[in-house]
């Protein structure tokens, strides 16, 4: 029950966590061959990459203070406190240098590429690393295990970062960084700030704003969404506030409410990120919880977006319904959208009733539409056949 309400663990998650911290195998007899195949396979996979984990931590801490690694690290404000809370690590430039790691502890390569911690060479003469002279940051689930990573180059490799490809057990899809560490700190605030990166969310936390969690270079999805609510229903974006983080924002905000949420919109400053704006001023940490303090409803901001973008004429109040209704019918909570349309229909001056058929297009009822209008005849006359009235 504790790791449930402290951790947000599924019963399931909690028992498979309990048993493995106590090594007491779970009961397996009732279980298909198949099932438990799966299961030993998944318990592999989690221990490469937890020893892929401590490999990149024991790189990092043995660097020299001048090493790129250690100085970008330090630039960014990661102490070392930080450094050993979320085991960040270095991927070093050796070719196979974590294949040989790995090996050594008796793992196949098999299982190691399919994790996507090396690939084949093109000549199909061996393996090579696939994360090489990055700074690494390790991704946990809720319940503890180590299931990818993320990488960020110190040269000029592109992609800047680079993340685990998909598998067994990581899917940039269905997982946030930074969740199992601050996941007592949503409940007991009952707020989150959602970022997008690792580093926008370590300036967050290191700065004591640790009621935090990152995407990993993916558009928030419905499962993001549905992980979150097991936590806390409020919501506050924090993205970039260039134009392709606020387009970005745009996009969170049908799953956002679909799943249940309400989500609020902060905005920084053209061409600031969260580490900037928190490390830009010593009161970083204070103004930004100001700022989610006062921020505005982030549907009420597209809203008011959308009317400024497309005019006052009637036919811009048509429009921007068609860009909102979409929202609206997705949303599961029906007391929320009913303050909304109200909403709406305040800031447009014209009827609620118009707004709900034209946004949603619900039909909506003859005594709803017209509730002064003569109510209908509770007796009315009765019909005829041949034989006499019905």
């Amino acid at each position: 029950t504790f790791l449930k309400e402290y951790q947000g663990m599924s019963f399931p998650e909690s028992i498979e966590f309990l048993a493995d911290r106590a090594s007491i195998p779970l009961p397996v007899t009732d279980q298909p061959s198949a099932d438990r195949s799966q299961q030993d396979k998944l318990k592999k996979l989690y221990k490469i990459n937890q020893d892929a984990a401590l490999y990149f931590h024991k790189n990092f801490l043995s660097l020299a203070t001048t090493h790129p690694a250690r100085a970008y690290a330090t630039k960014r404000g990661l102490s070392e406190e930080i450094v050993h809370s979320f085991m960040i690590g270095y991927s070093l430039v050796d070719w196979d240098g974590l294949i040989r790691y790995l090996r050594a502890q008796g793992h196949s390569i098999e299982l190691i590429e399919e994790l996507g911690l090396c690939k084949k060479r093109q000549d199909a003469s061996g393996h090579f690393d696939l994360f090489r002279d990055r700074l690494m940051f390790p991704i946990l689930s809720t319940n503890g295990h180590v299931v990818g990573f993320g990488g960020r180059t110190l040269a000029d490799q592109m992609p800047k970062y680079l993340n685990s490809s998909e598998s067994l057990v990581f899917s940039k899809g269905r997982i946030l960084y930074g969740l199992g560490e601050t996941s007592k700190y949503l409940k007991g605030d009952d707020f989150v700030f959602i970022v997008e990166g690792y580093m926008d969310f370590l300036a967050l936390y290191s700065k004591g704003i640790k009621n935090v969690v990152a995407v990993l270079g993916t558009a928030l999805t419905p499962d993001h969404g549905h992980l979150l609510k097991r936590f806390t229903k409020n919501t506050a974006l924090l993205f970039d506030g260039d134009s392709a983080g606020q387009k970005a924002s745009a996009r969170s905000l049908p799953i956002l409410l679909s799943e249940g949420l309400y989500p609020k919109a902060i905005t920084l400053p053209s061409g600031m990120d969260p580490d900037d704006f928190i490390n830009s001023q010593p009161d970083g940490a204070q103004r930004l919880k100001v700022l989610a303090k006062e921020a505005t409803d982030m549907f009420l901001q597209f809203f008011d977006e959308k009317k400024r973008s497309f005019g006052s004429e009637p036919s811009a109040k048509v429009r921007v319904l068609d860009e909102v209704g979409p929202i609206l019918k997705s949303m599961k909570d029906l007391r929320l959208r009913d303050l909304y349309i109200s909403e709406i229909a305040k800031r447009f001056a014209v009827d609620r009733n118009w707004v709900l058929q034209t946004a949603t297009g619900e039909a909506v009822s003859r005594e709803r539409a017209a509730p002064n209008s003569v109510p209908k005849n509770p007796n009315p006359p009765r019909k005829m056949t041949s034989s006499g009235p019905i």
